[in-house]
């Protein structure tokens, strides 16, 4: 049992006199109506808040004690209330006693100025600290300070979908987010030791997370826990099969890893079939629903030990008798037994419809050493993907990663397609873009459609390599244009043999790197038709016989960056000067590279940003 209390409005209609009326009652966990109009459930410090959470119903909102601690030894769990209306008013909120101390709504929150009005909620015993329960809808999570006790590891701090079922309609806002340190070890500086690997897991759709720090997951472990090893991945935000929607917006993040990471596991289907009569070229399906001639479809036969996936491209569907393509894998050559009983998967889902906009992705300078970087941004399925107004800053290297991946076989749909990166700033790297829309290791969909716009990359790290731009490896239809990029790199490379279908590059301010933009195939021709036209090249090759107005004619070709022109690069203002030849030279009649206020409008400053503030210590 648990105490109630209750705000009611009553507006008596003989004399409307509105007045409200404050009671306490005591009530019996479950034993309210749904019926029962929203209400404030009060928990005070020491309370208990999972008996909060089971009995609120739809519309309820649950206030936390400010500066509180509440513990658990498993999850807090948000339980799926029923059906609800579908609507805004179904969402039951946990929230600080305190929101007046908190960043106003639509502000980030700042841990190190806001900590006395968060609610601290910690696992003890190494599961996630908020789970949403199997089939749980509508739940809203304001002020809170989500941790660990810094004992045993945590895969996960917030977990939404993970488990049977549907779960939808959550929003993460104003949250402080991160792992305990952890001081038991002694094989690493205590800032890398971490007791926790991601931050917030997304199995759901609908869901915000804004406004929110999330911080501190640097993928070390304590070497005292015997459930894990050192130098785990560790990501801010991940999810490993969507289906999304997802919004992200106005976060700092910050992970050694991936910042945000999208996909990882073969998503699902509902078009299944049992197959039959197996050869190497056909099988009988126990239904052929949604397939059609051209599908990639997924087949494992059935055995003791299972077969590995196989795929097979559909070339003709009489009946129930498919017939296919066994495509080759690395990992899964051609082995369908005959007349072995299996099962077929073909047209699932992908991650879909992710809006990235606004956020501060941070990998620390005093990571530098200690971990190993991959992307602010990796996508390994991923359809309808807006990227616009971030920053991204890196100590240690990183790039962002759109390369997708069948990741056991399973899925030959995956894919990524309809991808807007704009009005991005990429401080510290050592790659742009890297870009491979075909699994190099299961057959998969070829992506494509994406669009690299009006972005700013300098102070590369020369880590190991002169850094690159853009990796291009396959993918159907990529326009790059207005980006700035100081570095000595390649502006372009590929390097895997496949070819490049409707690839843009103009209007952009970028280098040769030492061998020019690299293309290995066997017939050296990566980018048919590529549309090259109107960019500043900055000659850096070693090799400077051959003239770049005739390896790439119809550009620019500054000496320098220096001679470009630029408003006060010492200070990061990449703007063109007046002065400078590239102003209103672009294709359409803009300036070539980046428009920097722009830039700066959809980031929301007004001038390069400082170095976001260090993680605060829990």
């Amino acid at each position: 049992m648990f105490f109630l209390s209750l705000s009611l409005r009553r507006l008596f209609k003989q004399s409307l006199i509105q007045f409200t009326l404050t009671v306490s009652i005591l009530v019996m966990v479950g034993a309210v109506s749904s019926s029962t109009k929203a209400a404030t459930i009060i928990v005070p410090a020491g309370g208990d808040l999972q008996s909060a959470l089971n009995a609120a119903q739809f519309g309820d909102t649950i206030v936390v004690q400010a500066g509180a601690t509440y513990a658990t030894g498993v999850s807090f769990t948000l339980p799926n209330k029923g059906a609800g209306t579908g609507t805004d008013a179904d969402y039951v909120t946990v929230q600080t006693s305190n929101l007046a101390g908190l960043a106003a709504s639509g502000v980030r929150l700042n841990p190190a100025l806001q900590d006395a009005a968060l609610v601290r909620l910690i696992s003890t015993g190494g599961y996630p600290v908020i789970d949403a329960g199997a089939g749980a809808h509508h739940w809203k999570l304001i002020g809170l300070d989500i941790s660990t006790n810094g004992v045993r590891y945590t895969p996960d701090l917030v977990e939404f979908g993970y488990h049977p079922g549907p779960a939808d309609h959550f929003v993460v806002d104003r949250c402080f987010i991160h792992p305990a340190e952890v001081t038991a070890s002694n094989l690493l500086p205590t800032i890398l030791q971490r007791s926790a690997g991601r931050g917030i897991g997304l199995c759901a759709s609908e869901v915000m997370i804004i406004n929110s720090y999330i911080a501190g997951f640097a993928g070390q472990f304590p070497a005292n826990d015997p459930n894990v090893g050192q130098n785990i991945d560790s990501y801010g935000i991940y999810s490993p099969v969507g289906p999304g929607p997802f919004h992200i917006l106005n976060n700092y993040i910050e992970a050694q890893f991936n910042n945000i990471f999208l996909g990882g596991s073969d998503p699902g289907t509902s078009n299944r079939a049992t197959i039959s009569n197996a050869t190497m070229s056909s099988a009988t399906f126990s239904n052929v629903a949604n397939l059609q001639v051209g599908d990639l479809v997924a087949m494992q036969t059935a055995s003791a030990t299972p077969k590995p996936w196989q795929t097979g491209r559909v070339t003709a569907i009489s009946g129930n008798v498919v017939n296919f393509t066994l495509l080759r894998g690395q990992y899964a050559s051609p082995n369908v037994v005959p007349d072995t009983p299996g099962q077929a998967l073909w047209r699932g889902d992908n991650i879909h419809d992710v809006e990235i906009r606004g956020n501060t992705l941070n990998k620390p300078d005093a990571w530098n050493g200690f971990s190993n970087p991959k992307a602010w941004i990796e996508i390994k399925t991923g359809v309808n993907i807006t990227i616009d107004g971030n920053d991204m800053y890196s100590g240690v290297g990183t790039c962002n990663a759109l390369t997708a991946r069948n990741q056991n076989g399973s899925a030959p749909w995956v894919t990524i397609q309809n991808v807007q990166f704009t009005n991005n700033r990429m401080v510290g790297f050592k790659w742009g873009f890297s870009i491979q829309t075909l699994d190099n290791e299961q057959p998969n969909t070829v992506g494509g459609n994406f669009t690299i716009s009006n972005n700013l990359f300098y102070k590369p790290l020369q880590v190991d390599q002169i850094p690159q731009f853009l990796q291009v490896y396959d993918g159907n239809g990529i326009v790059v244009t207005h980006n700035t990029v100081v570095t000595n790199g390649a502006g372009l490379f590929s390097g895997n043999g496949n070819v490049v279908n409707g690839l843009t590059l103009k209007d952009n301010i970028l280098s040769t790197g030492t061998y020019g933009f690299s293309c290995f195939n066997a017939d050296n021709v990566c980018w048919p038709g590529m549309g090259l036209q109107q960019n500043a090249i900055v000659d850096t090759r070693a090799d400077t016989q051959t003239s770049l107005s005739s390896l790439y004619p119809g550009n620019y070709y500054p000496a320098s960056q220096a001679a470009v022109g630029y408003v006060d690069a010492a200070n990061s203002n990449y703007q063109l000067a007046p002065s400078s030849p590239y102003c209103n030279a672009a294709s359409d009649g803009k300036d070539v590279g980046v428009d920097m206020v722009a830039l700066l409008a959809a980031i929301g400053g007004t001038g390069p940003s400082p170095t976001p503030t260090p993680t605060p210590t829990p």
